[in-house]
């Protein structure tokens, strides 16, 4: 696979749900893969698509006309490398933005951070509340 070529057409956004267990987060990915002769890989490839350990490929390979993929990838821990994906055997190594995000606020996941902000709120208004009440 011609590495070059294919990670110019290789367009990265968020995935939007990512599944439970993958702390890392999820990315979507599209590009035209290019072989090393310079032509397209083409239509019907979605089945040789694979990831390495760390990470999983979620959802459903979209092939979109003119031979290019649409593919979601998960990724099980946060700051973990970026694994390579192979296409019929072929390896191409995905660019660092493409890789795990620390899912939250130093790697604590969005929830946490609003209970704890809650909790604080909380706790500020009683402490208000009872400041009001003293003589």
């Amino acid at each position: 696979m011609k590495e070059s070529a294919t990670a110019k057409t290789m367009q990265i956004a968020p995935f939007g749900r990512c599944p439970p267990g993958l702390a890392g987060g999820c990315k979507q990915i599209t590009m035209r893969p290019v072989d090393a002769a310079g032509s397209f890989v083409g239509p019907g490839k979605a089945p040789s698509f694979g990831i390495s350990a760390g990470a999983q490929i979620v959802g459903t390979i979209e092939h979109r006309l003119g031979g290019t993929y649409t593919l979601g990838i998960g990724y099980q821990h946060p700051g973990a490398t970026t694994p390579p994906i192979t296409v019929g055997g072929l390896t191409l190594n995905l660019p660092a933005e493409a890789g795990p995000t620390a899912g939250g606020l130093c790697g604590w996941p969005w929830w946490w951070i609003v209970l704890i902000v809650l909790v604080l709120l909380i706790r500020i208004w009683l402490l208000r509340r009872r400041l009001r009440r003293r003589p």
